[in-house]
């Protein structure tokens, strides 16, 4: 999320300043740096065994049964397991640390069930990309699912294979890793640190939302561990050099596997998919943020209009600049202003923009102070929204703020709106 305020100056000087907002952490999981999100399940980081509550540290359960598990595997002494249950457990994983990344990568270690191959028993979606584990005789296959069209899927054997214990999982964890570029809606797949299948298409339109789903089975139980979902950008390496360096330490990932021929196993229509049920469907709608990228302000006053100038650094601080003169009428009077805030947001089948809000309020001290509210709203109607600037304001300090919640907007916009101090915040 980005925030950008603006400040109209009494003598009619408009400053915007860019700042990037960062996403508290939750105290379960290691997610306080941007750029990525990392779920070790482990005591030091808040968690504990226990059933997974329907939301805990930016995961979701939305059915079926999940919990963290202990389990002396190693240097890891706690686990996620999910099921087996009926219905199939399904997790929705948070992904806002990497938003608005275009490209995106997800890893985690896991000791996966082996399916029967007439099932359609997908184990992860990534933005699309689709992940599945099934029986191949006394071995099991990693397959994935290759989006044909918007209407048709086909599961596509990876070729490679590994050991089952007697219970029919993967006898070793097995680290899978995703790269997802989302303005192509391609991707590849990683299976420990050796690629086995690449430039596969995602299934349309998921990538720009990018939901994150685990599925547990109905019969065995599926363990995950070291979960992460990164931007891995080069200013985030310095931030990441201790998870690498516990990833190299802990070894895993290092089951026996044999490579075979890639084939087409199998044709899957999409309405088929776990992905496509009603109650999955709409969670994804639900839990999907909007993906603000930017904004744009106008003022008009009278028959002329204002915009920004090019963004300079004041106190640390990217600004924009917006001179303007004020106009007045044939008395003397000022004339009110007309505000034009423009969103540049994901729009795609689910999203609900009334959840991308804008405020304008008094600036008491520059440039955090905040006075009285002048107006608020949502883009619930439409991306581009319009407010006025009485004459009373056009000469005072203001700050204009467009946002996803949470934010630092979120209590002011609701008192505002709601006039009610004690309401929970939606």
């Amino acid at each position: 999320m980005h925030l950008l305020r603006r400040f109209f100056r009494p003598f009619g000087c408009f400053v915007a300043t860019l700042l990037a907002g960062l996403v508290s952490a939750a105290p379960h999981a290691k997610a306080a740096l941007p750029g990525y999100f990392f779920a070790d399940f482990e005591a030091a980081a808040g968690w504990t065994p226990a059933v997974l509550p329907s939301a805990k540290a930016g995961f979701h359960l939305i059915q079926g049964q999940a919990a963290v598990a202990a389990l002396a595997e190693k240097d890891s002494a706690q686990v996620l397991e999910l099921g087996p249950s009926t219905p199939f457990a399904a997790v929705f994983v948070e992904t806002r640390a990497v938003a608005k990344a275009p490209v995106v990568f997800c890893e985690m270690l896991i000791q996966p069930p082996a399916v029967d191959a007439a099932m359609d028993a997908e184990f992860l979606d990534f933005g699309g990309a689709i992940v599945g584990f099934f029986r191949k005789g006394a071995l099991g296959e990693v397959r994935v699912l290759f989006a044909r069209s918007s209407e048709e899927s086909v599961w596509i054997s990876s070729g490679l294979s590994f050991p089952l214990d007697e219970m029919g999982r993967a006898a070793e964890w097995m680290r899978i890793a995703i790269r997802l570029d989302r303005r192509t809606e391609r991707w590849s797949l990683r299976v420990n640190g050796a690629e086995v299948l690449a430039g596969f298409r995602a299934l349309p339109g998921e990538a720009a939302g990018l939901p994150l789903w685990l599925y547990g089975q109905e019969t065995q139980p599926t363990r995950v561990d070291d979960l992460l979902v990164t931007t891995v950008e080069p200013e985030d390496l310095e931030k990441m050099i201790e998870w690498r360096q516990r990833r190299a330490a802990r070894g895993g990932g290092q089951a026996p596997a044999t490579m075979g021929a890639r084939l087409a196993t199998r044709t899957v229509p999409s309405d088929k998919l776990r992905s496509a049920q009603p109650v999955i469907r709409e969670a994804t709608q639900r839990l999907v943020k909007p993906v603000l990228h930017a904004w744009e302000l106008a003022l008009q006053i009278g028959d002329t209009t204002f915009k920004p100038g090019p963004a300079t650094e004041i106190e640390g601080r990217k600004t924009s600049l917006l001179i303007y003169s004020p106009r007045y009428d044939d008395e003397g009077r000022p004339l009110p202003g007309m505000l034009s805030i423009t969103a540049d947001a994901e729009v795609r089948p689910g999203v609900d923009l009334s959840r991308v809000r804008w405020m304008i309020a008094e600036v008491k001290k520059w440039p955090d102070e905040l006075g009285e509210m002048v107006a608020a709203g949502d883009f619930r109607s439409g991306l581009v929204q319009d407010a006025t600037i009485s004459p009373e304001w056009i000469r005072k300090a203001t700050t204009v703020r467009v946002w996803v919640p949470p934010g630092s907007g979120d209590v002011p916009w609701w008192n505002f709106k709601h006039r009610q101090r004690d309401q929970p915040l939606p």
